[in-house]
């Protein structure tokens, strides 16, 4: 007397095993290139509000001269918390501008806040807010 018994045979659940690992497999890089794709996107946009801070003091340097070198200041530019542009994150934009003297030929940034130099070092950094990751980091330096 035969009888029809339910459920699967051990082969059927070895080949069920195979296809499922070989379908994750192909899966795990598409998932990594997504997580690259992301923080690429979120560097190019941290890098946007850096450049975009640091061409408003060139443009106002190359418009007002040594008026808009004055104006360089971190009153005028004062550092952002929240910064959203309509993505998916929020960014903090932190500007630096420091005191900057000429060096043997090269200029170097003095640390100190700018009294009357005729150079000024300019650091604009962007960082994802919530997670403290730094996307961009930008210097310039601007004369009188």
């Amino acid at each position: 007397m035969y009888r029809e018994r339910g459920g699967f045979s051990l082969i059927e659940l070895i080949i069920f095993l195979v296809v499922v690992s070989v379908a994750f497999a192909g899966l795990v890089p598409l998932y990594s290139s997504v997580l690259r794709s992301s923080f690429l996107r979120e560097s190019v946009q941290g890098r946007f509000l850096a450049d975009q801070v640091l061409e408003q003091m060139r443009a106002e340097v190359g418009e007002l001269g040594s008026t808009g070198f004055d104006n360089i200041t971190s009153a005028k530019y004062p550092s952002q918390n929240g910064i959203d542009i309509g993505a998916t994150v929020t960014f903090n934009r932190q500007v630096t501008i420091e005191g900057a003297s000429v060096v043997g030929g090269s200029v170097v940034c003095t640390g100190a806040a700018p009294t009357t130099e005729t150079y000024k070092c300019v650091f604009v950094q962007v960082i994802k807010a919530s997670d403290g990751q730094t996307l961009s980091n930008q210097q310039a330096y601007f004369a009188k």
